[in-house]
């Protein structure tokens, strides 16, 4: 991608939910992390849960099926409600900070917001626009007077040249609506039972938890 270049953002949900509360999001939801998909484990995460963010390396083997599933999309189309909210990526390393904005504006009913928050006014404000003109919409963000739209400075991870080797989708669960970066577009894989599937987000239980 050519273009701005930010700090990709850690796979660290102390550092995301940090990130998300200086955007505005009140903190009554919170990132955790999922350590397998063994039921015990999954039995660990909070719930309610509204989104997942899945972090993976991309292989070689992962792009000739990606590039494979967007051709039959493409050919035989796809059902997937307008009411999605989906941008496009044209700014290098901004998976991760991408995939919350997918999450959290897809859930945008259940979560609240401070007074003045960006993240809310950035929502707002490209609510109508196509995938593409939000993904010019955030290029061309004014970061000078609302620094928060970027990465937080703890927000990187440790050995960069990583980035290269990991993508964010978020998958928004009801039927699963997959919206991948790396794809183009959303699209639904199917209707899973809520209670199976992998979990990250979480309901605070009160204003004492650590952000």
């Amino acid at each position: 991608m050519e273009g701005q270049r930010w700090l990709p953002l850690e796979a660290n949900p102390e550092v995301t939910n940090q990130f998300l509360k200086q955007l505005g999001l009140h903190p009554n939801w919170q990132f955790v992390d999922v350590y397998g998909m063994e039921p015990e484990l999954l039995s660990m995460v909070p719930r309610p849960v509204c989104a997942v963010l899945l972090l993976f390396p991309i292989t070689e083997k992962y792009e000739v099926f990606r590039t494979e599933e967007e051709e039959k999309i493409k050919s035989q189309g796809q059902d997937v409600t307008s009411s999605v909210y989906f941008m496009k990526q044209t700014i290098s390393n901004a998976c991760g900070t991408i995939g919350l904005i997918h999450a959290i504006a897809n859930n945008k009913d259940k979560m609240h917001f401070e007074s003045g928050s960006t993240l809310k006014k950035f929502l707002e404000e490209s609510v109508s626009m196509s995938p593409e003109e939000r993904a010019k919409f955030l290029e061309n963000y004014d970061v000078s007077t609302l620094p928060s739209i970027q990465p937080h400075p703890r927000a990187v991870l440790q050995d960069c040249r990583l980035c290269s080797a990991v993508c964010l989708e978020a998958i928004v669960w009801g039927s699963i609506i997959v919206l991948s970066v790396r794809k183009g577009f959303g699209f639904t894989e199917g209707a899973v039972p809520q209670i199976s599937v992998m979990l990250v987000y979480k309901l605070n239980p009160g204003p004492s938890d650590p952000v």
